[in-house]
């Protein structure tokens, strides 16, 4: 058989899976119809791709990524800073080892800078190629993790969909039960059978009905754990969705080889190994150029302002000691004078009242001095630019650059063994898989010869009981054998399905 045996069975349970239990046991008059929405496996793959939690972990780490290959290339540029501050310092004295400073007036200040960087290492050269690998690895790793997402989604799907036509199955069998109650309490109206056929009818009925009820709710779950894994809220009736994708039991066209080839070149997780190890080998670069020097330039430009808050007493004290000095200078002029008029010869004074501090000249220095205030907070006084260039060479550093060399190795090492050990679990995997799909395939047309034995078989049986030739108890076995093969028929097809959604997670692609 090459198609789904159920397909039919599943178009019944698709138009009444928008109704739960209490709804079909509820009055006519209050079971009103919701609104049935499809949902396809790309349309659940795209909506899992967009909301898994899980997956957009993994897919958040791009955007890191390809910053840190930005980062790497601005290393080559210079760095420029800019800054600005605004400062005060309230009046009082300080002193300084045996000299004391004193300050009248609280001030205010204000400064910049501009300082420009340069400089280049063997870390700086080799950044840039340790970062693009490291981007290509997370790359890798959300393909990995998007063929991982589409192979968790959909064996969810087919679990769903599994226990829907076993649902469907079983509400069929339910059908038959009550058929054969019926034919057991006619038989025994007239006569032909005792109490117990009826009986055994009713148990059989119930049991069926009670299977049926956990296998509706077994529906819900799986489909709650579908949207787990989508990534959003399932509706209030999980049940109101319809999943309407069918698959197609078709034989695998290629050969083992072939798969094992293909898995080989163009696996997700085998890519995704490379990229780490290639990354782990410019980590070993990058390590080993510590060893180079690092050269560099510095350039830098600032300048500052300072300003008193009250200049008032700064201008007193500064007229205070230009008089004392002028008084000074006139007592000195006098005393000079008087030496030179008691000389034998004397000489002509000199006129002292050219050495008097003037008002005019304190008014004068009063305003130079409030003038020279005023420079808060814009301008400024430059200091002489400065401009350096070094060169530093690493000579000793208590081999922490050769513990780093060691561990970037030991790294590297590790990602070469595990991309070894995963390229041999692989191929073990797709090895098992794939003779997993053969006997699965074999295994669905075993089922399909036990399906139609056992139809044959129940037809038969009731035949017989219909007739009176044969007793209840061999029609219920014949049913009983009957929906078991019907079951195992069903099952095997989705199971073989599954296998080949494991078939296709193994080879990192789809098979068929």
């Amino acid at each position: 058989m090459t198609s789904l045996r159920t397909a039919g069975l599943l178009a019944v349970v698709i138009s009444s899976v928008a109704f739960s239990l209490e709804a079909r046991q509820a009055e006519p008059q209050q079971a009103e119809p919701q609104e049935v929405r499809r949902l396809t496996l790309g349309d659940a793959l795209r909506i899992a791709e967009a909301n898994s939690p899980t997956f957009g972990q993994v897919a958040n780490d791009a955007t890191a990524s390809a910053w840190g290959v930005r980062s790497a290339y601005a290393g080559f540029l210079p760095s420029l800073n800019l800054s600005g501050a605004l400062g005060y310092r309230g009046p009082g004295t300080q002193t300084f080892l045996t000299t004391t400073f004193r300050q009248s007036s609280a001030t205010v200040s204000s400064s910049y800078g501009a300082t420009f960087n340069w400089s280049l290492d063997g870390q700086t050269l080799t950044e840039p190629g340790l970062r693009r690998a490291e981007r290509d690895a997370v790359h890798a790793d959300i393909d990995a993790a998007a063929q991982q997402l589409e192979s968790t989604v959909t064996e969810q799907y087919l679990a769903v969909l599994q226990v829907q036509a076993n649902a469907v199955l079983q509400r069929a069998q339910l059908e038959r039960n009550q058929g054969n109650q019926e034919l057991a309490e006619a038989r025994y109206a007239v006569g032909q059978v005792t109490r117990i056929d009826p009986q055994q009818a009713r148990v059989a009925s119930g049991q069926a009905e009670v299977e049926l009820l956990r296998l509706e709710q077994m529906s819900r779950v799986e489909m709650l754990r579908l949207f787990q894994m989508l990534g959003v809220a399932a509706p209030a009736d999980p049940l109101a969705v319809e999943l309407v994708d069918e698959f197609e039991v078709r034989p695998i066209e290629e050969s083992l080889e072939d798969l094992l080839a293909d898995a080989e070149r163009g696996h997700p997780e085998l890519l995704a190994l490379r990229e780490r190890e290639a990354a782990a080998g410019w980590q070993v670069r990058s390590a080993s150029s510590r060893f180079f020097p690092t050269v560099g330039v510095s350039a830098g430009w600032s300048g500052f302002t300072q300003q008193f808050t009250n200049i008032d007493p700064v201008i007193d004290e500064t007229l205070q000691d230009e008089i004392s000095s002028a008084n000074a200078n006139i007592a000195a002029c006098e005393q000079q004078n008087d030496v030179f008029a008691r000389l034998a010869n004397p000489l002509p004074p000199q006129d002292c009242s050219a050495l008097a501090f003037t008002p005019a000249q304190q008014v004068e220095l009063a305003g130079l001095i409030r003038e020279g205030n005023s420079l808060f907070p814009l301008s400024f006084t430059a200091q002489p630019f400065q401009v350096q260039l070094f060169v530093s060479l690493p000579v000793f550093n208590g081999f922490q650059r050769e513990l780093q060399i060691a561990q970037a190795q030991a790294f590297a090492d590790d990602a070469e063994l595990a991309l070894r050990d995963r390229r041999l679990g692989l191929q073990a995997e797709i090895t098992e898989r794939f003779h997993d799909v053969g006997r699965a395939r074999r295994t669905i047309e075993i089922q399909a010869e036990n399906e139609a034995a056992g139809q044959d078989q129940l037809e038969l049986g009731r035949e017989r009981y219909r007739l009176g030739q044969g007793s209840f108890f061999e029609l219920l076995e014949a049913q009983l054998t009957a929906h078991q093969a019907e079951r195992d028929h069903l099952n095997a097809i989705y199971e073989y399905h599954r296998a080949v959604t494991r078939l296709d997670a193994a080879v990192g692609r789809a098979v068929r």
